[in-house]
């Protein structure tokens, strides 16, 4: 390993202010951003106290800050499970990495950073680091390769917008789909009035939204499985404060509403770095679900996302018929990195867990696996 790279293992507080610093010209995944992570862990901080700890790693190299990985242990039958800092309903994952020093660092083997973090730290059996993508900000992320590779049960589907909205599109949907979510909008409005699309921008705004959010979303349990498992009250004091944070902020937890004089329609969620949306959280009122509402607010945020100069967006995991038609399939990648013996255990049932979740969400996976034990074993 490069001798130069100064590794240091700190607290979360301790580390906070030059976090924020790092993210200004970083190359990361919206989820790692710091206002995001704090709101989330002061939510949870008894919690994760009594079951998990929480550490940051900084990696400097000729006294400048190069990256930093934010992670928590977990402990499961006594196994110290070394995973990403955040809650489990994030799309995707990574450190953050200087763009300067991502750019020009060379080769940086990061299988050796991490056993000198096991080293460091000592009570680390396994890295399971979940949810990452091959490349952050069009730079290979330097994670994505360690260790034990598997593709995620989820993909995640990615677009990149045109700064003409109407161009981008008709380039993406036919013309009979777009008439179609027009003769839908139309119908909307002749049942509750004129519809916009806004921006949360203050506090009262945000509390608003997010206890329609969670009301319209327990609304949906009753009759359907919902796409993201966020719908725990537990979850809304800190999505509420990530959300203030980010009001007067180009990064951060941006909240759209669709409204009627009446009442809020729709609630559409995304966190945000630099040119890159990511979605998290949805809701519409299921009552009026047969009017395409879920589609139109994502539609109409996204013609206002291009107004505030984001470029990337990623539709979140799942493969939901709008996502394939609006934006390409991306893999993300679980890595799992053994530092002891009890790693190495544990990382086969780790992998033969994340395989049978894998095959579980992807029923043609499983067709596929039948049909080879068929033609091997002449069932």
């Amino acid at each position: 390993m490069d001798n130069a790279l100064d590794i240091r293992i700190i607290d979360i507080w301790s580390s906070l202010e030059r976090w924020r610093g790092l993210e200004h010209n970083a190359v990361m995944s919206p989820y790692q951003y710091s206002a995001w992570i704090l709101a989330w862990y002061n939510d949870t901080e008894q919690n994760l106290k009594s079951d998990r700890r929480v550490f940051v790693v900084e990696g400097w190299q000729e006294d400048n800050l190069v990256f930093i990985l934010p992670l928590q242990i977990t402990n499961v039958f006594g196994i110290k499970i070394c995973k990403w800092l955040g809650p489990k309903y994030q799309n995707l994952n990574s450190g953050i990495f200087s763009k300067h020093w991502l750019t020009n660092q060379g080769d940086v083997n990061f299988s050796e950073v991490l056993s000198q973090i096991a080293e460091l730290h000592g009570d680390i059996d396994i890295f399971q680091l979940e949810k990452q993508p091959l490349e952050i900000g069009s730079l290979m992320n330097p994670l994505a390769g360690v260790g034990h590779k598997m593709l995620h049960p989820d993909p995640i589907y990615i677009t990149k917008i045109d700064s003409n909205f109407k161009n981008w599109e008709e380039s993406k949907r036919s013309k009979n789909s777009i008439k179609r979510l027009a003769k839908k909008r139309n119908a909307l409005q002749r049942i509750v009035g004129s519809v916009t699309i806004q921006r949360v921008t203050s506090s009262a705004e945000v509390n608003n939204a997010f206890n329609t959010l969670f009301s319209q979303r327990e609304q949906a349990r009753k009759t359907r499985a919902l796409p993201n498992p966020v719908s725990e009250v537990s979850n809304l004091s800190a999505l509420k404060e990530a959300a203030i944070d980010g009001l007067n902020s180009h990064n951060g937890l941006r909240v759209y509403t669709m409204n009627s004089s009446a009442s809020i329609l729709a609630v559409n969620c995304f966190i945000t770095h630099d040119e890159r949306v990511s979605a998290i959280l949805s809701s519409m009122d299921e009552n009026l679900a047969k009017f395409s509402v879920g589609r139109l607010i994502e539609r109409d945020t996204l013609e206002l996302l291009i107004i505030d100069r984001f470029s990337v967006v990623d539709f979140g995991l799942g493969d939901d018929r709008y996502k394939m038609e609006w934006a390409i399939r991306e893999r993300v990648y679980d890595n799992f990195v053994a530092s002891t013996h009890v790693g190495h255990l544990a990382r086969h049932m780790l992998v033969a867990s994340s395989f049978f979740k894998r095959m579980i969400k992807r029923p043609a996976l499983v067709k596929k696996v039948i049909r080879f034990v068929k033609s091997r074993y002449r069932f």
